[in-house]
């Protein structure tokens, strides 16, 4: 039987009820998330007062022109902090991993709801929507927006002859790359490691897929990279060679059908 520990620490969060404003702190303060809530929801990133991610953007569209950010009214807020140790069933690099984090949960009137966790040494996100029927997604929005003057370790993936992009074997380079040299032609997987101007590491990249596309990430010749996802397959192929593989040869005008009461990690 894993042991968790719970351990009460104060999460430091305000509310602006005219500007819809939340804040969200990691443990050990060094790590906060600014989020803004108005006719889409952004959020910023800082490590100590330093701004590393600015204005990221989230949003999800369903179809019927149904969208995360169409009437943000915030039904409630929760918040709980986890101080926990998980123990590897199969250890690779350590058996005992610590899950430390603060979280906010921010529950909207029109079914949706998203959830920031902040770490010690990181931040992640998931979106959950609670509707009785299933759902198409036709798209999502993931934008990461970094200081001017960053780079990246970028796996921009080269494209194969009659084979869209999203068609891989996740084997490219990863060139040093500035992020404004990065235009909406390159394309890359993840995980896409960056290097701010303050040579502050943040590691992109997502976990618990489940009847759902990987995230891919594109170039915006700015400062960041914007989530792009493989449409869902409708026809496919066996392609002949030496190595056969069944390729997608008609893609859908959306990317994904799947529950409509889920968590999208």
């Amino acid at each position: 039987m894993k042991r968790i520990i719970l351990l009460l620490i104060i999460v430091f969060i305000s509310i602006n009820t005219f500007s819809q404003e939340l804040n969200l702190s990691s443990p050990n303060q060094k790590i906060t998330v600014n989020i803004s809530l108005s006719n889409q929801l952004n959020y910023d990133v800082m490590i100590d007062s330093n701004i590393i991610i600015s204005n990221g953007t989230i949003d999800m569209q369903l179809s019927n022109e149904i969208f995360l950010s169409y009437i943000m009214r915030i039904k409630s807020t929760k918040t709980k902090s986890i101080n926990e140790s998980i123990v590897a069933q199969i250890p690779v690099s350590r058996k005992n991993i610590p899950n430390n984090y603060n979280e906010l949960t921010i529950q909207f009137k029109n079914n949706f709801a998203v959830i920031f966790r902040s770490y010690n040494d990181g931040v992640a996100y998931r979106i959950a929507t609670s509707f009785k029927d299933s759902i198409t997604v036709v798209n999502e929005t993931a934008d990461f927006n970094f200081v001017k003057g960053a780079h990246a370790y970028a796996p921009i993936i080269q494209k194969r002859p009659d084979q869209d992009v999203y068609h891989t074997s996740f084997e490219e380079l990863y060139p040093y790359k500035s992020l404004d040299s990065l235009s909406d032609k390159d394309y890359m997987y993840s995980p896409v490691l960056v290097n701010t101007a303050d040579n502050i590491k943040v590691a992109i990249t997502e976990s618990d897929l489940d009847d759902y596309p990987g995230m891919f990430l594109q170039g915006t010749a700015s400062n960041g990279f914007r989530g792009t996802f493989a449409p869902y397959p409708l026809e496919e192929k066996v392609v002949p060679g030496d190595y056969p593989q069944k390729v997608v040869t008609k893609r859908a005008d959306y990317i994904a059908r799947t529950n409509g009461t889920r968590i999208f990690a």
